[in-house]
C-alpha cells in the first residue's frame, strides 16, 4: 500500500483563504484523533476576508461560466476519486493514502470510503449534467459539513454551480474530505480567490451564516432550532426515518429490504431507517434481522462498518440504549454492542424489540451507527410513528 501522507505524530491542518493554504494560530485537536489539529478562522480573520471577498466579487474579475463550473466539477470530483492531490501539512496525498487516513484517524474502512466515493461521483455527475441554472456571481455560499459522511460534499459542487465565492465549513470531527475536495477544486482550475475553506466553532458560526448569502448547514437538533427560521439556510438535520413492514410481506423480502435500509452505507446516512414499525408480528421479523445483522463486520465489503475512534463514545451511546429500554424490551441481536475486530472497537448493528411501541422513548431517534427498535402496531395506529420522520420507507407490494 502507498504511504504517501501517513501522518507524523502530530500535525496542523491549514485553512484556505485569499487564495492560499493558512495555518492559524488558533487551533482545535479533531475528535477523536491524537494526532490531528484542525486551524480554526478567528472573528477579525473571517470579517476581513468577508470584505476581501466582497471587493472581489464586486470587481467582476473573470469567473467560469456554466460550461466552465460543469466541467471543473466533474474534473475535481475525478481527482478527488482518484488523483494525487497536495494538501500542506498532509503533503501528496493519493487515493490509498487518504484511505489510510480515513482509517486511522476516522475509523472509516477502505471499502465504506470507496463506496462513498463511487455515490459521491455519481451524485455529482447527475448533478452536473442536468445543471441548466445560470450562476449568480455576487453571491457567497457557506457549506458547513457534518461528520457522518463526506457523501455530503455534493452540496458544496450543487453550491459551486452557482456561487461567486464558495466558504467549506469542515466538521471538526472529520475534516479530511473537505480538505481533499478543496485541493481537487483547485487542481481543477476552480479560481483560489473565490474559494475558502474555514474551521469555525460554533460561536461564530451564527456571525459566518448572517454574512453569507446563501448557506447549506448539516446538523442536530441545535442547528435546526438556531438556523432552520432564516429564509437564506437550508438546513439539513437528522433524517429520523421510519420503515413501514406491511402485514402482506414475505419475511424474506422483509429482512433484505430492512438489512439495507438499517446497514447500507454503514448506518451513518439520514435515510438510515433506525424506527421500524411492523403491521406483522416484529418479533420473528426482528430476529431474523437480527441474525443478519450480527453476521456483518467492519471490513466486510459489501456492508461495511465504521469503527469507534472514541470508545467512551460507545460507552455513552450503550449506557442511552440501555437508560431507555423498559423491562419489556429485549435487544435481538446477540454481539454487545461494543464490540471489536481487527483489534478495533466499533458499535455491533443493534435490533431492539419494543413490546410497547406507543410513547417509547427509542422510538424516532437517530443513532451514528445501525440500531434499530422494532415493535408490532395496528395499522391505524401507523401514522402516530411516522410524525416527525425526514423520511418514510415502504415496502409496495405488486
Amino acid at each position: 500500500m502507498s504511504m504517501i501522507g501517513v501522518f507524523p505524530s502530530r500535525v496542523h491542518l491549514p485553512l484556505f483563504r485569499r487564495g492560499q493554504w493558512y495555518t492559524s494560530l488558533d487551533t482545535t485537536p479533531v475528535s477523536g484523533s491524537g494526532t490531528l489539529h484542525l486551524s480554526v478562522a478567528p472573528g477579525i480573520l473571517l470579517r476581513s476576508d468577508l470584505r476581501e471577498t466582497r471587493r472581489i466579487l464586486a470587481s467582476r474579475r473573470a469567473m467560469p461560466g456554466n460550461a466552465e463550473r460543469r466541467r471543473i466539477i466533474r474534473e475535481a470530483l475525478d481527482r478527488f476519486v482518484e488523483g494525487t492531490l497536495d494538501i500542506p501539512s498532509l503533503g501528496p496525498q493519493d487515493p490509498r493514502a487518504f484511505e489510510h487516513a480515513m482509517l486511522e484517524e476516522m475509523g472509516l474502512p477502505a471499502p465504506l470510503i470507496r463506496q462513498w466515493s463511487a455515490l459521491l461521483r455519481a451524485s455529482v455527475g447527475g448533478l452536473v449534467a442536468v445543471n441548466d441554472v445560470e450562476p449568480d456571481p455576487d453571491s457567497i455560499w457557506l457549506v458547513s459539513l457534518p461528520a457522518n459522511t463526506f457523501t455530503c460534499l455534493e452540496a458544496c459542487a450543487a453550491a459551486a454551480l452557482v456561487a461567486g465565492a464558495l466558504w467549506v465549513r469542515p466538521s471538526t470531527r472529520e475534516p479530511l474530505s473537505a480538505l481533499r475536495f478543496v485541493a481537487a477544486m483547485l487542481a481543477a482550475g476552480w479560481p483560489a480567490d473565490r474559494l475558502a475553506l474555514y474551521g469555525v466553532d460554533h460561536s461564530w458560526l451564527t456571525q459566518l451564516v448572517e454574512a453569507v448569502d446563501r448557506a447549506i448547514l448539516y446538523g442536530g437538533a441545535d442547528v435546526q432550532r438556531r438556523f432552520g427560521g432564516l429564509t437564506h439556510v437550508d438546513v439539513r438535520g437528522p433524517g429520523r426515518a421510519v420503515a413501514i413492514v406491511d402485514e402482506a410481506l414475505d419475511a424474506v423480502s422483509a429482512v433484505n429490504w430492512l438489512k439495507h435500509l438499517v446497514a447500507a452505507n454503514g448506518g451513518r446516512f439520514c435515510t438510515n431507517v433506525g424506527t421500524i414499525v411492523s403491521l406483522q408480528p416484529a418479533e420473528p421479523l426482528g430476529l431474523a434481522l437480527a441474525e443478519e445483522l450480527d453476521a456483518i463486520v467492519p471490513a466486510n465489503p459489501e456492508w461495511p462498518l465504521a469503527y469507534a475512534v472514541v470508545p467512551s463514545e460507545i460507552e455513552r451511546v450503550t449506557r442511552t440504549l440501555e437508560a431507555s429500554m423498559v423491562r419489556e424490551d429485549r435487544r435481538l441481536t446477540q454481539r454487545p454492542i461494543a464490540s471489536f475486530a481487527d483489534g478495533r472497537p466499533f458499535f455491533a448493528p443493534t435490533v431492539i424489540l419494543v413490546n410497547q411501541p406507543a410513547g417509547h422513548p427509542l422510538i424516532g431517534l437517530e443513532h451514528p451507527f445501525p440500531v434499530a427498535v422494532i415493535g408490532t402496531v395496528r395499522p391505524e395506529d401507523c401514522s402516530r410513528y411516522t410524525e416527525g420522520a425526514g423520511f418514510i420507507h415502504r415496502y409496495f407490494l405488486t
